[in-house]
């Protein structure tokens, strides 16, 4: 019996490894993974192979919450709208501000901010809506220099 000590534990410690393996494969978290392949062998491996993938570039506890809408799938429709609010703030930067490249970004942003009411309705978008578009939209136009 006390032979197979060592060949049991080293079992359970390659069991926990391809567990960590399959479940980083799968994008999800690779000590879930470790977890599961040591705890229960074999089974807790196929446990990990039969889970959900997780979205590529949102791994599970490591999302982005400090961006809002950056990796979220689009319709067609909301990329055409953000792209048409996209160019109406250029508009209006260089009607309003010509040298608007130069200005920092908190001022681009107070610029265009002034401007959300008018194109709000003129899209006919809910408040909540809008604010989640004009965000995406208003991105390139503040980062750009």
């Amino acid at each position: 019996m006390s032979e197979l000590l060592p060949i049991i534990a080293m079992i359970w410690l390659v069991m926990g490894a391809l567990g960590a393996f399959v479940a980083l494969q799968k994008g999800r978290s690779p000590i879930e993974g470790l977890m599961m392949g040591f705890l229960f062998g074999p089974f807790g491996v196929l446990i990990t192979a039969l889970l959900p993938t997780t979205p590529t570039g949102n791994k599970q506890g490591q999302a982005d919450s400090g961006i809002i809408g950056q990796g979220k799938a689009r319709s067609l429709d909301d990329r055409g709208q953000i792209a048409y609010l996209e160019n109406r703030y250029r508009d209006i930067l260089e009607e309003v501000a010509p040298d608007w490249r130069k200005a920092t970004y908190h001022r681009r942003k107070i610029l265009l901010r002034n401007y959300d009411k008018p194109l709000m309705k003129e899209l006919k978008l809910t408040p909540t809506r809008f604010d989640e578009l004009s965000i995406e939209a208003m991105r390139p136009i503040l980062k750009e220099r």
